[in-house]
Protein backbone atom coordinates (compact mmCIF):
# COMPACT_ATOMS: atom_id res chain seq x y z
CA UNK A 1 0.00 0.00 0.00
CA UNK A 2 3.13 2.44 0.63
CA UNK A 3 4.34 2.17 -2.92
CA UNK A 4 1.03 2.91 -4.04
CA UNK A 5 0.90 5.91 -2.46
CA UNK A 6 4.33 6.36 -3.54
CA UNK A 7 3.63 5.98 -7.60
CA UNK A 8 0.14 8.18 -7.37
CA UNK A 9 2.42 10.92 -5.29
CA UNK A 10 4.72 11.10 -7.58
CA UNK A 11 2.59 10.95 -10.78
CA UNK A 12 0.85 13.80 -9.30
CA UNK A 13 3.85 15.94 -8.86
CA UNK A 14 5.37 15.36 -12.19
CA UNK A 15 1.62 16.85 -13.35
CA UNK A 16 2.09 20.14 -11.81
CA UNK A 17 5.20 20.40 -13.53
CA UNK A 18 4.01 20.68 -17.01
CA UNK A 19 2.07 23.56 -19.25
CA UNK A 20 0.07 22.95 -22.28
CA UNK A 21 -0.63 25.89 -24.76
CA UNK A 22 -3.01 24.31 -27.53
CA UNK A 23 -3.87 26.56 -31.17
CA UNK A 24 -0.32 28.91 -31.01
CA UNK A 25 -0.17 30.75 -34.17
CA UNK A 26 3.04 30.07 -35.45
CA UNK A 27 5.15 27.72 -37.59
CA UNK A 28 5.57 24.35 -35.98
CA UNK A 29 9.17 24.38 -37.39
CA UNK A 30 10.01 27.14 -36.50
CA UNK A 31 9.03 26.27 -32.89
CA UNK A 32 10.76 23.39 -33.02
CA UNK A 33 14.13 24.95 -34.08
CA UNK A 34 13.89 27.20 -30.56
CA UNK A 35 12.52 24.57 -28.54
CA UNK A 36 16.03 22.04 -29.13
CA UNK A 37 17.84 25.29 -28.49
CA UNK A 38 16.62 25.14 -24.45
CA UNK A 39 15.89 21.55 -23.97
CA UNK A 40 18.20 20.01 -20.95
CA UNK A 41 19.07 23.54 -20.05
CA UNK A 42 18.37 24.75 -16.15
CA UNK A 43 14.94 26.66 -16.18
CA UNK A 44 16.43 30.19 -15.57
CA UNK A 45 18.99 29.42 -18.43
CA UNK A 46 16.26 28.84 -20.57
CA UNK A 47 14.14 31.58 -20.21
CA UNK A 48 17.29 33.62 -20.22
CA UNK A 49 18.00 32.25 -24.14
CA UNK A 50 14.05 32.56 -25.25
CA UNK A 51 14.06 35.99 -23.42
CA UNK A 52 16.81 37.58 -25.85
CA UNK A 53 15.85 35.53 -29.15
CA UNK A 54 15.36 37.51 -32.05
CA UNK A 55 12.59 35.03 -33.20
CA UNK A 56 9.08 36.09 -32.29
CA UNK A 57 8.05 32.43 -31.88
CA UNK A 58 10.47 32.36 -29.42
CA UNK A 59 8.09 34.59 -26.93
CA UNK A 60 5.20 32.23 -27.58
CA UNK A 61 7.64 29.71 -26.32
CA UNK A 62 8.79 31.68 -23.43
CA UNK A 63 5.35 32.38 -22.09
CA UNK A 64 4.38 28.46 -21.93
CA UNK A 65 8.18 27.96 -20.17
CA UNK A 66 7.40 30.38 -17.39
CA UNK A 67 4.13 28.91 -16.74
CA UNK A 68 5.51 25.66 -16.18
CA UNK A 69 7.78 27.45 -13.73
CA UNK A 70 4.81 29.02 -11.84
CA UNK A 71 2.68 25.57 -11.46
CA UNK A 72 6.19 23.90 -10.74
CA UNK A 73 6.89 26.41 -8.26
CA UNK A 74 3.18 27.25 -6.74
CA UNK A 75 1.81 23.69 -7.21
CA UNK A 76 4.86 21.66 -6.58
CA UNK A 77 7.24 23.10 -4.09
CA UNK A 78 10.33 23.44 -6.16
CA UNK A 79 12.30 26.63 -6.22
CA UNK A 80 13.18 27.56 -9.91
CA UNK A 81 16.70 27.26 -9.09
CA UNK A 82 16.36 23.95 -8.86
CA UNK A 83 14.41 23.21 -12.02
CA UNK A 84 15.36 22.06 -15.82
CA UNK A 85 13.97 21.69 -19.03
CA UNK A 86 13.52 17.75 -18.91
CA UNK A 87 11.37 17.53 -22.14
CA UNK A 88 9.32 19.93 -24.94
CA UNK A 89 6.71 18.63 -27.65
CA UNK A 90 5.80 20.99 -30.53
CA UNK A 91 3.37 19.39 -31.99
CA UNK A 92 1.14 20.92 -35.24
CA UNK A 93 -2.24 22.28 -35.05
CA UNK A 94 -4.67 23.03 -37.52
CA UNK A 95 -3.76 25.25 -40.43
CA UNK A 96 -6.17 27.99 -41.25
CA UNK A 97 -6.68 28.63 -45.10
CA UNK A 98 -7.39 31.41 -47.00
CA UNK A 99 -6.61 32.64 -50.60
CA UNK A 100 -5.91 35.52 -52.43
CA UNK A 101 -7.16 36.58 -55.43
CA UNK A 102 -4.32 36.55 -58.29
CA UNK A 103 -4.27 37.55 -61.89
CA UNK A 104 -6.30 36.15 -64.57
CA UNK A 105 -8.52 34.98 -62.07
CA UNK A 106 -6.32 32.89 -60.18
CA UNK A 107 -6.58 32.26 -56.47
CA UNK A 108 -3.24 32.14 -54.80
CA UNK A 109 -3.75 29.92 -51.22
CA UNK A 110 -2.46 31.28 -47.87
CA UNK A 111 -1.66 28.88 -45.08
CA UNK A 112 -1.69 30.04 -41.58
CA UNK A 113 -0.28 27.40 -39.35
CA UNK A 114 -0.75 26.66 -35.39
CA UNK A 115 1.04 24.26 -33.29
CA UNK A 116 1.01 22.82 -29.87
CA UNK A 117 3.40 23.41 -27.41
CA UNK A 118 3.95 21.01 -24.36
CA UNK A 119 6.42 22.00 -21.46
CA UNK A 120 7.92 19.40 -18.90
CA UNK A 121 10.34 20.53 -15.84
CA UNK A 122 12.09 18.53 -13.93
CA UNK A 123 13.93 18.58 -10.50
CA UNK A 124 17.56 18.56 -10.83
CA UNK A 125 19.49 16.30 -8.35
CA UNK A 126 21.94 18.06 -6.07
CA UNK A 127 23.75 15.13 -5.28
Amino acid sequence: MAERLKIKQFKQSVKNMTATQKFVRGSSFKLRRLASTVRGKKFEEAVAILKFSVSPTAQKLNKVLVSAGANAEYNGNHPKGSLFVKNIQIDRGPIIKRFRPRARGRAFPIRKPMSHIYVELGVMDNG
